[in-house]
């Protein structure tokens, strides 16, 4: 009943103001997250709002059909260009129960991330089409400004320190360096996330840090500050060695701190050495040095590793799937350079197998020693084993089946996600093996 009156609503203001679209369809995001605030005090049962989001979610879902596009309650909310292949509307729902459920009705572990999802969100969409200075987007990137980012980053920034300092009894130093980091982290969600996944990495993101953040000493929160500060700078300057887009450059940096956040400094020295070695022997050729990564090839090479740690986490099989996560990258590694090697070098299969091999092998034997100064597991030799002849056997597959030096050579991204595929398919062998052998 709410979402059919929060859409009729704005139908109506659509008909009389004739706003933007893009107003249009921020004002039904704006209207649910706010109704969706007052959860906590509707409702008791946690199961109930889990409902009420599926039900929203099939209502919305029903609306995006073809058919019901036609109609005019719903053609307003697809007049956007890119909301037709966005997931955001969708997702909307799914994020606002799943915050629910995890935050069991904690004020600040709730309010902050249903906020920041429906304000900061709402604010950098139309500052950002207002105002289009500062453009980050590169070639074949989603269209984002600098100014819709700073205008997200503040309203995070005001809808943190606003809830903290009502909900909470921290010292303002404390609140003022979690709002910091918060309103920068949100923002590189909402820069970098493709087809509307904002909506639902924003609050699981802002959850996550919350709720592993807000125990540990005022330290520790500034090290995380200097931490992001930090690895900006580092791959800022280290942009002009890959080439890489500044849409690349913030997701970059916002996988290697989630890694570093939630697995630790060994669990992040894995996706920080592919960048580091990537570039190294063989030296990139000036035609390859005339391209420019962006975003979406970033997040073909990170994807499968952020998920199988998000999943090691959540099962606590952190230990079992250490040297899986350094077989990820390791498979990333020898893919890219086998590409390089064929498309720019000349080079024959052998020389570029070889190469491939061996620094995705420097990968697997540095997850070793890593796994056994973390974890002093005696199973050590056998996972490295399993390592290394998943990489050559998925290696060896991509120099049969995935072979087209015209595809490398023009950095194409259907290349970069058949190569992610490899890589998630050897990994999930890898998975069953080792919770078997362990």
């Amino acid at each position: 009943m709410v979402l059919s009156g929060c859409l009729a609503l704005a139908k109506v203001i659509q008909k009389r103001f004739n706003p933007p679209p893009e107003i249009a369809r921020k004002l039904v995001h704006i209207f649910i997250g706010t109704v969706s605030l007052f959860f906590p005090y509707l409702f008791h049962e946690r199961l109930t709002v889990l409902i009420l989001s599926f039900v929203m979610f099939a209502v919305v879902f029903t609306l995006r059909l073809r058919h019901y596009k036609k109609k005019e309650v719903g053609s307003y909310l697809y007049s956007v260009e890119r909301s037709a292949r966005s997931l955001g509307e969708l997702v909307f729902p799914i994020a606002i129960g799943s915050t629910f459920w995890m935050a069991k009705r904690d004020p600040v572990l709730y309010f902050i991330p249903i906020l920041i999802l429906t304000y900061a969100d709402t604010v950098a969409a139309i500052v950002g089409t207002r105002y289009k200075k500062g453009k980050l987007s590169a070639e074949r990137e989603d269209e984002k400004s600098l100014v819709g980012s700073i205008a997200f980053a503040i309203t995070a920034f005001i809808c943190t320190f606003g809830i903290l300092a009502s909900y909470s009894d921290m010292a303002l130093p404390r609140i003022l360096c979690l709002a910091l980091i918060i309103g920068g982290l949100t923002a590189l969600v909402e820069a970098t996330a493709s087809f509307g996944l904002d909506n639902l990495l924003i609050p699981l993101l802002c959850y996550a840090f919350l709720f592993n953040q807000l125990p540990l000493p005022e330290i520790y929160l500034i090290l995380n500050l200097i931490l992001i500060i930090g690895f900006f700078v580092v791959v800022y300057k280290y942009r002009h060695v890959v080439d890489l887009s500044k849409l690349a450059i913030m997701e970059s940096v916002l996988a290697v701190y989630i890694t570093f956040l939630i697995g630790g400094i060994r669990w992040g020295l894995a996706p920080i050495t592919v960048l580091v070695i990537y570039p190294m022997f063989p030296r990139r050729t000036p035609e390859q040095r005339k391209l420019v990564f962006n975003k979406h090839v970033i997040e073909s090479n990170l994807v499968v590793g952020i998920i199988l740690l998000f999943y090691a986490t959540i099962w606590e099989q952190r230990a079992e799937l250490f040297m899986v996560f350094y077989l990820v990258f390791g498979l990333h590694i020898a893919l890219n350079n086998y590409g390089s090697l064929r498309g720019y070098h000349s080079a024959g299969k052998k020389k570029a197998y070889l190469v491939g091999f061996v620094k995705g092998s420097f990968l697997i034997v540095m997850g070793a020693v890593a796994n056994y100064l973390e974890f002093g597991k005696g199973t050590n030799l056998w996972q490295m084993g399993i390592c290394m002849v998943l990489l050559m056997a998925i290696l060896g597959i991509a120099a049969k089946y995935l072979d087209k030096p015209s595809e490398y050579n023009r950095l194409s991204l259907a290349m970069a996600w058949k190569q992610a595929g490899l890589v998630a398919g050897g990994t999930v062998i890898s998975v069953v093996v080792n919770l078997i052998i362990l």
